[in-house]
């Protein structure tokens, strides 16, 4: 819970110029990323935003901003917080989203 606040406080200072929350619960979204791994959302995030300055975010912001994506899906946090790490986040698929 608390990585997914500081999640939502990254996405709001630095993200909320180009996104609303919504958008990362939409139908568009969870298709795009329903086949795919929290470490291929997590290597998106850390190597493309912000737009205005991609790759400026620290691995930590990253997968702060994961774990509050993964919180609007209304995915349940587990005892230990996301990694940083790509690899690590690769064996954790977002399938869920389909439901």
């Amino acid at each position: 819970m608390a990585q997914a606040n500081r999640g939502r406080d990254q996405f709001r200072s630095m993200c909320a110029e180009c996104h609303t929350s919504g958008e990362f619960g939409d139908p568009a979204f969870k298709a795009k990323w329903a086949r795919r791994s929290v470490g291929d959302l997590f290597s998106f995030i850390h190597t493309n935003m912000p737009d205005s300055a991609p790759g400026i975010l620290t691995e930590q912001q990253a997968v702060d901003l994961v774990a509050y994506i993964l919180q609007l899906n209304g995915v349940t946090p587990g005892s230990a917080q996301l990694p940083p790490d790509a690899a690590r986040l690769g064996a954790i698929s977002l399938a869920s989203l389909r439901s």
